[in-house]
């Protein structure tokens, strides 16, 4: 938290206390998805802290009593996508840092929206139906069909020009959406998570998911 708010480009995306939701998860998990999504039923108005990808994010809106919606995604998909995202790394590293963020939270569970991504990308208003039993909230929804499925790429691939380093345009190894130039290159991680050490850092993110779905 300290870091982030030493950096500028991310400090309007930390939780602070007039902040009306956190979303919150491993990178490559449906984050971005979420936000857009949310603005979607309710407008940019409202600050919505979002991609820090911390697990000391998560506990700073608990502290601060700000709603919080965590994502839950399979391990073995976020690794392949944080590897293709972020080529540095390694599948293991992935790993390890998805073990960290949900065995760090564990202990606010009861304080927290937790929801599976299957849920996220085929029930949005389910998600905000649970917001808002879970903290009294008025969070809006619109409806998922043809139109939503639009206007949220529409707002996905937005973000993504705006933090792109390539004059706007859309970089498709890093925009939040389905990417035909990502289906090419998964054969290297996949490859990865076979050797020893992956196998067995995937088997403790497994078991946490496990906990978590």
């Amino acid at each position: 938290m300290w870091l982030s708010r030493r950096r500028g480009s991310r400090a309007n995306l930390l939780v602070r206390p007039d902040s009306v939701l956190l979303i919150e998860a491993p990178m490559r998990s449906g984050n971005t998805f979420a936000v857009a999504s949310f603005w979607l039923g309710n407008g940019r108005e409202g600050h919505v802290a979002r991609h820090v990808h911390t697990p000391a994010h998560v506990l700073e809106a608990v502290r601060l009593r700000v709603p919080a919606l965590v994502l839950v995604r399979e391990p073995r998909a976020v690794a392949i996508s944080h590897v293709l995202r972020r080529p540095a790394l390694t599948v293991r590293d992935s790993l390890i840092d998805y073990v960290d963020f949900f065995t760090t939270i564990e202990k606010v569970r009861d304080q927290i929206v937790a929801i599976e991504f299957e849920t996220l990308i085929s029930d949005f208003p389910g998600v905000i139906a649970t917001l808002n039993a879970k903290y009294g909230q008025t969070f809006a929804s619109r409806v998922m069909d043809d139109e939503f499925e639009q206007d949220v790429t529409t707002l996905v691939e937005e973000m993504n020009r705006a933090e792109s380093a390539s004059d706007g345009k859309i970089d498709e190894l890093r925009v939040a959406r389905p990417s035909a130039a990502r289906q090419t290159l998964r054969k290297g991680p996949e490859m990865e998570l076979e050797r020893p050490r992956a196998q067995a850092a995937l088997a403790k993110a497994t078991a946490v998911y496990e906990r978590w779905k």
